[in-house]
């Protein structure tokens, strides 16, 4: 039986994560409630197999009973993980004994496990404990090097597998400079503005023909684009 005192921890943490992330549990309890109502009966194919009965109604409590701890916000990240485990061991049984069973009903274990995993990380992540971690690192260390007889500094091992004792600056100026040197060199070329002349324009409409000229409305030859300005002639030319 669960202790008074680990219930309204849970509780409490399950109120930290629901101020947090309002939407991931409301999300997760809507899908679980639409799951449920939606598979609630087996596809008529297989109800003739036991095995698929039995898996599938172990599923769907599975997923009733997720959906009633987190309203009573008692769900853990162990919990899920438990879930998890639960699902995975009931595909493999009815791998076994009906594998027509188990692949109808993977697809579900696999819509179930997808509804209840980003509120199963956002959990495991709020009560992850440095200490605890730490603590079960060097007792993990200590039984490697009396157990397995392991003499190397293990954390300075496991440092230098990931490569985190490389500098990364250095790695990246190196491959920076690497690939500005293989880039062939491009030969700056101004590029010749043509100033814009009468023959690069066409007449559309004449606007008025005044005693000293012509204003018209222009387009370009090659752009087709309108001037923005009526373009004005004396009448010794015209456009």
């Amino acid at each position: 039986m669960r202790s008074p005192g680990l219930d309204n921890e849970v509780i409490l943490m399950n109120n930290i994560y629901k101020e947090r992330f309002p939407k991931a549990t409301q999300q997760m309890e809507e899908r679980l409630e639409q799951l449920v109502n939606d598979h609630r009966e087996l596809d008529p194919q297989h109800a003739s197999d036991a095995v698929a009965r039995f898996a599938h109604h172990q599923i769907i409590e599975l997923a009733r009973d997720c959906l009633d701890k987190s309203r009573e916000k008692l769900v853990t990240s162990e919990y899920f993980f438990e879930l998890t485990e639960s699902l995975e061991k009931l595909i493999i049984e009815c791998q076994e004994k009906s594998p027509q069973a188990a692949q109808h009903l993977r697809k579900l274990v696999k819509k179930l496990l997808v509804t209840v995993s980003r509120p199963a990380r956002l959990l495991e992540c709020l009560e992850f404990d440095p200490e605890e971690f730490y603590r079960l690192l060097e007792a993990a260390e200590g039984q490697a090097k009396v157990v397995q007889g392991v003499t190397t500094d293990i954390p300075q091992y496991i440092i230098n597998k990931l490569g985190l004792n490389r500098d990364p600056f250095a790695d990246l100026a190196a491959e920076v400079t690497e690939q500005l040197d293989s880039l062939p060199e491009v030969e700056d070329k101004k590029t010749k503005t043509k100033a814009p002349c009468e023959d690069d324009f066409e007449a559309i409409k004449l606007f008025s023909n005044g005693a000293y000229g012509a204003v018209h409305l222009v387009r370009h030859k090659e752009t087709r684009m309108r001037a923005t300005r009526w373009s004005k002639c004396l009448r010794s030319g015209t456009l």
